[in-house]
């Protein structure tokens, strides 16, 4: 009697401290594209017509107010993630205070995608009107940072002088490994500042999300265990793609990233395997089983991220009253938001029908 009074008040508390949130994660969930509009939006011939399919679903509103600037592919990626950035900012809001530094440790990933896609972007020349739709960020210093970029006509230097860039760089080149120290070396020696910012970016990431999300509940560790298999993937499929390639083994263990679930023991393991059933056995005890559909590096890379999608969507469906509800609301509409980019750059680029749908990851 005294253990189930004691779960109830559990229970009671749990529902006072996360209910909000937890329901407004369902909310989210519950406006994201199902399987048959996704399949519509494959089917359909014309980016035009894509876009007129996806004025009948929740991304209306960010298709209206956007259609007077931008057109196509361009539109429909905007649109997203304008929307991703909407409802991302509604969760964290609702989030109990004391757990927001994980919500805003995931979130971080999307700010710094748009932080490093805004600076290839103005490296490659791209107009004020372009570098602008790059202007995403949810985090206000990143968004402050980002406009502050589409002005100056010494990006890395600019970057390093303002204070979001001198948190990121400090954190960044403490916590790399001597290989991407020696890379980062050598990038700033032939003033290669992409590779270097590159780099930073991805050193950063490691060590925010090793810092953010160290300790705490089940829910924590679930979420920081699916942050590194992102890691995993981008290892695996540069150590695939350099054995393909003949680059020699130091070179390619110079481009590994810090961080991921797999252990380096494993990684030389994999550099070393003769085929795909030798790789996938090799991970196997910390990815579970993984089936690849063909021998082909896409192949691979699909069926690695489609195994990490069913990862988030259990963190969603699993957690009951807690913040892996919210965590596992903002991974699933991460996905959709990739899913968008994939079917609208096929259409761009008049790939098969098929081949779009081998790509993409089903998450509702």
């Amino acid at each position: 009697m005294v253990k189930l009074f004691g779960h109830d008040l559990e229970f009671k508390s749990r529902a006072l401290k996360y209910g909000y949130a937890n329901a407004r994660a369902k909310a989210v969930k519950g406006v994201l594209l199902s399987p048959s509009v996704l399949d519509e939006l494959i089917k359909v011939k014309t980016l035009n017509t894509m876009v007129e399919l996806l004025q009948r679903t929740p991304y209306r509103q960010e298709l209206v107010d956007l259609s007077l600037h931008y057109q196509g592919a361009q539109l429909i990626d905007i649109a997203a993630g304008r929307r991703f950035v909407r409802l991302a900012t509604k969760l964290m809001k609702a989030t109990p205070p004391n757990d927001r530094v994980v919500v805003e440790a995931l979130l971080q990933r999307w700010d710094l995608l748009m932080l490093r896609t805004l600076f290839r972007a103005k490296l490659t020349g791209k107009s004020k009107k372009e570098l602008e739709s790059y202007v995403l960020a949810i985090a206000p210093e990143y968004r402050k940072l980002l406009r502050t970029l589409i002005d100056t006509e010494d990006p890395f230097g600019t970057f390093r002088k303002s204070s979001l860039g001198q948190q990121i760089m400090g954190q960044a080149i403490s916590n790399m490994s001597r290989q991407m120290r020696e890379r980062y070396r050598a990038a700033a020696d032939r003033r290669d500042i992409a590779a270097q910012m590159d780099l930073v970016l991805d050193a950063y990431a490691y060590a925010h999300i090793h810092t953010a999300l160290a300790g705490g509940s089940g829910d924590v560790q679930r979420i920081r265990r699916i942050l590194q298999k992102e890691m995993d993937v981008q290892n695996i499929m540069v150590i695939e793609r350099g054995k393909k390639k003949g680059v020699d083994r130091k070179k390619i263990e110079a481009h590994i990233l810090p961080g991921g679930r797999l252990p380096e023991r494993i990684l030389q393991r994999i550099m070393a395997a003769k085929s795909r059933e030798e790789l996938l056995r090799f991970i196997k005890p910390y990815w579970g089983t993984v089936e690849t559909e063909d021998d082909t590096f896409v192949g691979l890379e699909i069926a690695l991220e489609k195994a990490l999608a069913r990862e988030k969507v259990k963190a969603f469906h699993r957690s009951v009253l807690s913040l892996g509800t919210v965590a596992g609301a903002l991974l699933i509409l991460e996905e959709e938001t990739r899913n968008l980019h994939k079917i609208a750059k096929a259409k761009e680029f008049g790939l098969d029908e098929s081949e779009v749908k081998k790509t993409l990851v089903m998450v509702a």
